[in-house]
């Protein structure tokens, strides 16, 4: 799907996003505890090290430009996700991450992407003009 420059960034990092819930998906499917748990590690790492800080781009940067409804399921879907990240962040600092929370979130990550990518991101490229898009790059530093 095409996006225009200023979005292709946060499209990367959904997609690494995407890998990541296969991945959780994928651990759980092998009925291997070691393995549920270390993608249950990796999950809670992402979020630290990429995932908030892009959670916090979207917020800061597009969200001024949705439709009070798209913002309404934005902010929920964020809340929603942000809790079970910091839940599952919980787990991992007492030394046993949760895979069944882990799991759970994964599925969720992926039906969050996925409306953003199918839904958001493209009604955003047919809203937007070019001068908003120019202050959308540069508050993401593009």
């Amino acid at each position: 799907m095409y996006r225009v420059p200023e979005l292709r960034k946060l499209s990367r990092e959904h997609n690494d996003a995407l890998t990541l819930a296969r991945d959780v998906r994928w651990a759980r499917l092998s009925g291997e505890g070691w393995l549920e748990r270390r993608a249950a590690y990796e999950l809670a790492a992402a979020w630290q090290v990429a995932m908030q800080a892009h959670f916090s781009d979207e917020e800061r940067v597009l969200r001024p430009h949705f439709t009070d409804d798209e913002r309404a399921d934005f902010d929920a879907q964020h809340d929603r996700l942000r809790t079970a990240f910091a839940a599952l962040v919980a787990t991992v600092v007492e030394r046993e991450a949760d895979a069944d929370l882990a799991a759970d979130l994964a599925d969720a990550l992926r039906t969050h992407v996925r409306w953003e990518e199918q839904d958001l991101y493209p009604a955003l490229q047919t809203r937007l003009q070019p001068e908003a898009w120019a202050k959308v790059g540069a508050a993401l530093g593009q």
